[in-house]
Parts: structure tokens; C-alpha cells; sequence
């Protein structure tokens, strides 16, 4: 098992030559520093842990995809203060030095990093030092990440010592750019010119990666309201190569499509046009009737949603599939149709199947820890839902898929929608 910095600091305490009781002693306090600085970053994975599973638990995607710790080696910590011409002793340290222990968070998304880093800011036993919006304000080589400084309290047997922590949060295109422009930029031996070069390139680089967190944003937070019962065009050239050769064309770049909810299957799309895209027209065929086709969300994940709003089509065929549609897929509950307009309760939807609630499922025996689990929505009587359990209970004895469960939607203290079960 690899060695803390704190094991490591042990041993050569207690490995010096003779046991020389003078240099026992000013290594002492190090290992000490070291052993806060420790803790200091436990107790900030803790609490990142604990945000991660409360987010879970209120319907929302675990903001967290990992979490790493480093501590500086005491050579690098030595190196810093001499770049800086500050002495080595433990005050120095404490009050000059803020990145001897560090904490690297992994997001999901770009918003994750702003929801995780509030969080962290209103904790009422932290203390932010300094911070730095680097996704925000891009660095100069196109860095980006958000960097918080807070100091910990840290509760010993006879006192309380707070110590600083950095704080670093990025998303998975931001640490995967960060990684590799370390490794590339810190190569020995390059000329200005190929340096000069690989700058160039890693510029480009962060740019695209930024791209790609902003397109994935976007893809989180749309809504199902986006296509329900709407026309979309969708850029998605290959899938239509894919999906329709015998009426493809080359230069087709997308499809337009009517959105509708298929009660089984989740958000499903009825194509209609095929569209190629001038430089200020969209050029569409109509797709004929013998060859429709059936396209479900998952499908058009990598692919570009447009509006239609600014694009003039033949009412007469959205009618038709609106008709087609409403007869065969759109449900005949007034009561469930209803529970899909309440956009409080979107941040527990699956996102493929909008009658898919995440219910946070409380039990009457407290030694059952609640648990958050998908049901999907069968009917509704009154306030009480009722719905298909979707997966198994974490508890051995607990429920099982397929079992149906009776729900509430309930509004907490800040007037927000909950979506709670209670069972035994």
C-alpha cells in the first residue's frame, strides 16, 4: 500500500541515525503540520461527500464524478519558500503558504462546479480566504477551473487549529485539457519554436473542450418541454445515413421532427422533413408516409437541437401527425397529463421518460436508511400518485421492481416540491 506523506515523515523521524533527540525534535512539529493539513482535507472530502449524496437524495444527478487529494512533499514545500525568500518554520508555512493541502473535485457538468462551490461558501465552519473563477475568467493558455482557499477548523484532543485547503473544481473537459497540457507543456529539451507550437494547439484545444462542456450543459438542461408536443430540428446528418438510407441524400443535415411521449418507451420523436440547410434557408423534403420512421431521445444524445420557430412548414402535416400521435401514444389520463405540466417536478424526471420519478422512499422502521428510487407514474387519485417501481430496494427485504407504490408530491418550507413514499 503506497505511504502517506505523514508515513513517510514518520519514518524518517524515527529512522534517524542514533535517534538523535535534536533533530527528533524539529521534525516533531512538521509531521504534526502535516498530520492538520491531513485531516483538513478529510474533513472537506467529508463534507463534498455529504453534498453529493444530498443532491442524490432531493432528485438531482450526483454533481460529483471524483474527488483526489494531494499534500505537498516537504522538498516542494521548501523549494516555494525559497522561490518566495520566506523562511522555513511552521508560522511562515501557516500564514503564507495556502496549497500545501489540496483538494481536486471532479464535476458532472458546469454547473455543478457553482452549486458544489456555493455550498462549500455557506458552510458557517469555514472560512474562505480567497477564490478564483478561472472558468469564468480564462487564463491565458485556456486554463479553466474554480479555485477556493478556505481554512478548516480542526478539532485535536486539547485545542483547535484551522488550517488552509485549496480547493479545486473542474469538470471531466477541464481536468482531462489540464492533465495533458501538463504533461505536454513540461517536456524538457523543446525548441521555441515546437513549444511555441504545442501552445498554439493546446490554446485550440481548450477552446473545443469548452465547447463541448457547454454543449453537454445544454443537453442537461433541456427540457422535455422542448419537444412535447413541438416541432424541433435536430442536426444530424449521420443518423440519418443510419436510419434512412433509401431516402437519404448527400447534403442532408438534419430532420425535422415532431416530439410526443410514447407511455412505454419515453420521449419519442415522429420525423416528418428531411432538411438540408442553406446559408439562410432550410431546404425540406417531406418524408413519405410508407417510410415513417420512429426515433427515440437517447438517439439524438451527440446531435444539435434548433428551434423552429423562425421556419414556415405545411400545417396540414403536423396536424396529421398530431392526430396520428394523440390517438395512439398521448395517454388518456387527464390526471397523469397533468403531473407532466408541473415543472416543479422536473428535477426529479428521468430525462428520457418524463413520467419517471426519482421518490425519495422513507420507511416506518428507523434502522432502514431512505433511499431514492425510480417509479414510474401509472395513475393518480386525488393527492396520491401511484406508480411502478422501476428498480430494487438497496434493503434485502425491502421492495422489489414491478411493485407499485403509493406517492404524494409535497411542498418543503421553501416551498418547494418533494415527491415522498413512506412505507413500512
Amino acid at each position: 500500500m503506497k505511504k502517506t506523506q505523514i508515513e513517510k515523515l514518520t519514518d524518517q523521524l524515527f529512522s534517524v541515525e542514533n535517534n538523535q533527540p535534536n533533530l527528533i525534535s524539529e521534525l516533531q512539529p512538521f509531521v504534526e503540520l502535516f498530520m492538520h493539513y491531513e485531516c483538513a482535507m478529510l474533513e472537506i472530502e467529508t463534507k463534498l461527500n455529504v453534498f453529493d449524496k444530498e443532491f442524490s437524495l432531493h432528485g438531482e444527478s450526483n454533481p460529483i464524478e471524483s474527488i483526489s487529494t494531494r499534500l505537498k512533499t516537504p522538498m516542494s514545500l521548501m523549494n516555494k519558500l525559497q522561490r518566495l525568500e520566506l523562511p522555513f518554520d511552521l508560522e511562515t508555512i501557516k500564514e503564507n503558504i495556502y496549497d500545501v493541502a489540496g483538494v481536486r473535485v471532479i464535476c458532472s457538468f458546469r454547473n455543478d462546479v457553482y452549486k458544489l462551490v456555493d455550498a462549500l461558501k455557506q458552510q458557517d465552519d469555514l472560512t474562505v480566504i480567497a477564490e478564483k473563477d478561472y472558468i469564468k475568467n480564462t487564463k491565458e493558455n485556456g486554463y479553466r477551473s474554480y479555485h477556493l482557499i478556505v481554512k478548516v477548523p480542526i478539532f485535536l484532543s486539547d485545542k483547535v487549529e484551522h488550517v488552509a485547503v485549496e480547493v479545486q473544481f473542474r469538470t471531466i473537459a477541464m481536468d482531462f485539457w489540464a492533465s495533458l497540457e501538463h504533461k505536454l507543456r513540461y517536456k524538457k529539451n523543446l525548441s521555441a519554436e515546437k513549444e511555441a507550437e504545442i501552445e498554439r494547439r493546446l490554446l485550440l484545444c481548450a477552446e473545443i473542450s469548452a465547447k463541448l462542456d457547454n454543449q453537454m450543459q445544454k443537453v442537461k438542461d433541456a427540457s422535455f418541454r422542448s419537444f412535447y408536443h413541438q416541432l424541433v430540428y435536430v442536426r444530424c446528418a449521420a443518423l440519418i445515413e443510419d436510419v434512412m438510407p433509401e431516402v437519404a441524400k448527400a447534403g442532408d443535415t438534419g430532420l425535422v421532427l415532431y416530439g410526443y411521449i410514447d407511455e412505454e418507451a419515453g420521449v419519442s420523436f415522429q420525423p416528418l422533413w428531411i432538411a438540408k440547410e442553406g446559408e439562410s434557408t432550410l431546404d425540406m423534403r417531406l418524408i413519405p408516409e410508407e417510410t415513417m420512421y420512429l426515433i427515440r431521445l437517447a438517439n439524438l444524445d451527440d446531435c444539435e437541437f434548433c428551434s423552429m420557430k423562425w421556419i414556415e412548414v405545411d400545417p396540414y402535416i403536423v396536424d396529421r401527425a398530431r392526430r396520428v400521435i394523440a390517438e395512439v401514444y398521448d395517454t388518456k389520463s387527464k390526471e397523469k397529463e397533468e403531473t407532466r405540466s408541473f415543472q416543479g417536478l422536473d428535477r426529479f424526471r428521468r430525462r428520457e421518460h418524463p413520467d419517471d420519478l426519482g421518490v425519495a422512499v422513507y420507511y416506518e422502521d428507523k434502522s432502514k436508511e431512505p433511499e431514492r428510487l425510480w417509479v414510474r407514474i401509472s395513475r393518480v387519485e386525488g393527492n396520491q400518485c401511484f406508480g411502478t417501481l422501476l428498480m430494487d430496494s438497496k434493503h434485502p427485504d425491502g421492495l422489489k421492481e414491478g411493485d407499485e407504490i403509493m406517492f404524494r408530491v409535497l411542498q418543503n418550507e421553501n416551498g418547494e416540491l418533494e415527491v415522498v413514499s413512506v412505507q413500512k
